[in-house]
């Protein structure tokens, strides 16, 4: 196992136990892992272009100069966290089709009935 595997799996687990400790309703493990994977997998990608644009696009450093180590970061930081946000929607998605489903199989109780 290489430690950029190892890495990615560690992401992808952490941004799961985020997605399930963080919202103030239950989300199942499974939920929170397809959004994790999907953000993991959307980071990854995000880190091979962004770092493509850094590097062949340097206009940073001739307008910023010595601190064009900031915006990069900043824009790195937004992009990220919006990665982030994306897959915690996919986890309340999950979540919320799956209680749908559930609430429409369940029998409602009969209140027409006399006792």
């Amino acid at each position: 196992m290489d430690c950029a595997g190892a890495a990615d799996r560690v992401l992808i687990f952490t941004i799961a136990l985020l997605y399930l400790v963080i919202p103030s309703r239950r989300v199942r493990f499974s939920d929170a892992l397809w959004g994790a994977a999907l953000a993991g997998t959307l980071i990854w990608l995000m880190r091979w272009a962004f770092g493509l644009y850094v590097s062949y696009l340097p206009f940073y450093e001739t307008l910023y100069g010595a601190i064009s180590a900031v915006p990069i970061l900043l824009v790195w930081t937004y992009v990220s966290w919006t990665v982030v946000l994306v897959g915690a929607t996919v986890a309340a998605v999950l979540t919320e089709r799956r209680d749908a489903r559930a609430a429409i199989s369940e029998p409602k109780p009969r209140t027409d009935v006399l006792a």
